[in-house]
């Protein structure tokens, strides 16, 4: 056999090979999911996705937080001479009033009633 016809075996075997290989992959016994079954996989599909959904738009600031932060230091404009920042600073208040979210939950008990009041 001339090596040019070896050549052309070889690359016929490879690709018989490469259309094969998965097509007997997906023949292989699964179990069928139907009825009732298929019903409570696809809910429990969708209950993770919004949960993992949630998670990304309530936690990933996407970039934002290192361009508001990092780059613009808004944090320091907000926080004023007084706490270490730049500038007058604002009032919880008022940052309160320009659309500044607060995650209530996360601050301390005594902060949330003693030092935060919003009429400073």
């Amino acid at each position: 056999m001339s090596l040019r016809s070896q050549g052309t075996a070889a690359l016929f075997l490879l690709l018989l090979a490469s259309t094969m290989i998965p097509a007997a992959a997906q023949t292989g016994k699964k179990p069928a999911v139907g009825g009732k079954d298929f019903d409570a996989a696809a809910a429990d599909q969708a209950r993770r996705y919004l949960e993992e959904g949630r998670e990304t738009f309530r936690f990933d600031t996407f970039g934002s937080e290192d361009f508001w932060g990092g780059k613009l230091k808004l944090h320091e404009a907000i926080a004023g001479d007084k706490l270490g920042g730049k500038g007058p600073g604002l009032s919880p208040k008022k940052a309160l009033e320009l659309g500044l979210k607060v995650e209530s939950h996360d601050l301390h008990q005594r902060w949330r009633f003693d030092t935060l009041r919003l009429n400073r």
